[in-house]
């Protein structure tokens, strides 16, 4: 974990918002699902390949910000404007080098409800 990953997780960590996110997968992945799920995920690849370097882009970056998202917009029960997606960017792309927490972005949830 390089120094920037220890401050943020520092500064943004929420475990409320990751337990209950873990509890919701453990009880029925539908509830942590959006119904816009299929165009979160259309979305997030727009704008990661728009602001991520080529060398830098992973699929699974797709995947962990569709999550984190898709999580997002299910509690908020609001659409996601454009901006939750640039702020979601520079959280995948630091913890871009730990793969476990792109399939399991757990922690990248409750991150993301802390900015």
């Amino acid at each position: 974990m390089d120094f920037r990953q220890i401050v943020w997780r520092f500064s943004l960590e929420n475990d409320e918002i990751s337990e209950e996110y873990a509890k919701k997968m453990r009880e029925n992945k539908i509830l942590t699902i959006s119904k816009f799920d299929v165009q979160i995920i259309k979305d997030s690849e727009v704008f990661l390949k728009e602001y991520v370097e080529p060398e830098q882009f992973d699929g699974s970056m797709i995947f962990a910000m569709k999550t984190v998202l898709s999580y997002y917009e299910v509690r908020r029960d609001r659409i996601l404007s454009d901006y939750l997606f640039r702020i979601c960017i520079p959280l995948i792309y630091v913890y871009g080098g730990n793969k476990h927490m792109h399939k399991i972005p757990t922690d990248l949830i409750g991150y993301f409800f802390s900015l």
